[in-house]
């Protein structure tokens, strides 16, 4: 799978590119302007080799023939060179056009330059250097000896492009651009990250686009205005679960009421378990409101209490659906925190849930560990693999004609997630099915997911 690259880096690398490149081309039109073969110019190395030529003799400012490079005195006829130091000292060489002559005067005020021509008597390049002897400056011109300087002319570019374009041009590249981009996009970031942490259950300030680009602004306003959408959506659920629950709770109770009266038998027994799964599911319908709104005081209890007490309850309705019961605490105290009542429903209802699926034989068994956990261990046929991942899903059921809504271990979990544990189904060793859920201890939540 090919690595995305962050836009950080996608944007400081193309304009990086984008600067290379406008380096290059300037380059390109800065050689076609230098080095033009119809304008001839002098070698700056030939123009050196002339003034390392100069001395005095005799207090004198002269030119060595002898030191004079051997293409400038031989191969050049018109070549020629004209010198003049601090001291008004001027020293020549050759015929020096007339117009040059003028330049004596002025010879101390000028700096080193090219001067080029393709016109007589100007054809010849001509050089003006500041040259250092003897603790004196001379200024020199030289003139005469033109030709096409190939080597020279690059390195005229390369001195000047390379220092005052190409290095400003890597330290943008490499320093600036990154750090503008990465300032620029700061905000961005923050806004992912507030996003990332965004809590889809519960109505909060929406995600802020003042600090983004304004190319990105209208994503962030669609993503605040389906934020909005689905607070709305939740709400108008958790109102309608919230109500449906109330609404339930008074017809149970009448229903509870006339089960009771009826003469004991199996069939009293079945509808008795049924109401008790209504009842059940009611609760834990406004459980999850009240847990998610923290409507109920979030308080430390002892896991193992709780847990004795649905045991001590469930026992002899576990043991009239013919099954054998055990109870398997822990030798101290688990303490946790959150809604007891809740926890104690979430614990009912995986009772329930092996009472029905038991396969009405062996034992059931409530087991709570030194981890503030609680398992309850069924000896019935269990959960086949491939069913373990959906089990917690909303109206799923193992056996869709059974008995049972599938909501019980779908509103079960969703408890146990809003208290930060984790309830999972397991296959013992033994057989049967386990459910287990774990909370994390008082002040210490545990990671993982259900």
């Amino acid at each position: 799978m090919r690595k995305t690259q962050s836009l950080s880096w996608r944007l400081s690398w193309q304009v990086g590119v984008a600067q290379v490149l406008a380096f290059v081309l300037l380059g390109a039109v800065m050689c076609i302007a230098f080095l033009d073969r119809s304008i001839g110019q002098l070698p700056h190395g030939t123009a050196i080799d002339v003034a390392e030529a100069l001395g005095y003799e005799h207090g004198r400012l002269r030119f060595d023939p002898a030191l004079l490079p051997q293409e400038f005195t031989t191969q050049a006829p018109h070549a020629w060179a004209l010198a003049k130091d601090d001291l008004g000292n001027i020293a020549a060489w050759g015929k020096t056009p007339k117009a040059f002559e003028a330049w004596v005067p002025i010879m101390g005020e000028l700096e080193p330059t090219d001067i080029k021509s393709n016109v007589p008597p100007f054809r010849a390049a001509t050089k003006l250097i500041v040259h250092h002897q003897g603790g004196r400056t001379l200024r020199v011109l030289v003139g005469g000896y033109g030709g096409y300087d190939l080597a020279g002319a690059i390195a005229f570019i390369a001195i000047y492009l390379a220092p005052w374009v190409g290095l400003p041009l890597m330290v943008t590249s490499v320093v600036v651009i990154p750090l503008v981009v990465h300032r620029r996009l700061k905000g961005m970031n923050e806004v992912a990250r507030l996003a990332a942490q965004t809590d889809l259950s519960r109505r909060a300030k929406p995600l802020e686009a003042a600090d983004v680009p304004v190319e990105i602004r209208p994503l962030i306003d669609g993503f605040n205005q389906a934020l909005q959408r689905i607070w709305d959506v939740s709400e108008a659920r958790d109102r309608f679960l919230a109500d449906a629950a109330h609404e339930l709770r008074m017809p149970i109770a009448i229903l509870t009421t006339r089960v009771s009266g009826l003469e004991a038998g199996a069939a009293k027994d079945e509808l008795m378990l049924d109401v008790a799964r209504l009842q059940n599911i009611t609760e834990q319908l406004l459980d999850i409101q009240r847990v998610d709104r923290r409507i109920g005081v979030f308080e430390c209890f002892d896991l193992v209490a709780i847990a004795q007490e649905v045991a001590e309850v469930a026992a002899p309705l576990i043991v009239a659906n013919g099954y054998e019961f055990s109870w398997e605490p822990p030798d101290r105290a688990q303490w946790v925190e959150g809604d007891a009542g809740a926890i104690q429903r979430v614990i009912t209802c995986l009772v329930q849930n092996a009472i029905d699926h038991g396969s009405k034989q062996g034992e059931i068994r409530i087991v709570v560990g030194p981890d503030c956990s609680v398992s309850v261990f069924d000896q019935g046929e269990g959960v086949p693999s491939e069913a373990s991942s959906r089990i917690f899903e909303p109206f799923f059921r193992l056996r869709p004609s059974g008995a049972g809504s599938g909501l019980g271990l779908y509103l079960a979990a969703e408890i146990v997630k809003k208290h930060r544990g984790m309830l999972t189904v397991s296959q013992p060793v033994q057989g049967g099915c386990c459910f287990t859920m774990r909370l994390p201890s008082a002040g210490s939540p545990i990671s993982g997911e259900r």
